[in-house]
């Protein structure tokens, strides 16, 4: 007979912070990294859930998890979020900047070096319209991104800008 792990996670405060319209690389990393900060205790609870053996396994987990059961819902231009990994996980649904914060602070908290990139997609724009956590397994780049259907699959860009988690 299994048991299924429970976690209990802090209940998020509800504050939507927005980040602006039309934002630059900087204005965007700045709040992710922000709520990744502000989310790692629940990183730490959540641990048990996705870490493996295999570091890249762990990778897989998160990126599944969050494929599977968080909603992909594109916020506008005029009212673009950042969310803790609370806020995120009880709405179970949010864009690419939210499971980019979820991933690198999961991966971060199982030991395994993460870090946010934010693209822009358009040849004619350097400001980012992309944002996902890639990882450093085995001394390879592991890329974490649920909005694309097949794991450790980067989208086509213009323009990459990389971001590690903040310290403490």
């Amino acid at each position: 007979m299994s048991r299924k792990k429970k976690v209990r996670i802090p209940k998020p405060t509800g504050k939507r912070e927005l980040i602006s319209k039309y934002q630059s690389a900087t204005q965007i990393i700045r709040q992710l990294r922000r709520a990744e900060l502000n989310s790692r205790e629940t990183s730490r609870r959540l641990v048990p859930f996705f870490k493996s053996q295999n570091k890249r396994k762990t990778c897989e987990r998160v990126w599944k998890f969050l494929r599977v059961h968080i909603e992909y819902v594109r916020e506008p231009m005029e009212d673009q979020t950042a969310k803790t990994i609370n806020r995120f996980l009880k709405d179970r649904k949010g864009d690419c900047k939210h499971y980019a914060t979820t991933s690198v602070g999961i991966l971060t908290a199982c030991g395994i070096p993460s870090w946010f990139v934010l693209v822009s997609q358009k040849w004619y724009r350097t400001s980012p319209n992309h944002a996902y956590c890639c990882a450093l397994v085995d001394n390879k780049i592991v890329v974490i991104d649920p909005c694309k259907k097949t794991f450790d699959n980067e989208c086509k860009h213009f323009y990459k800008y990389n971001y590690s988690p903040r310290k403490k």
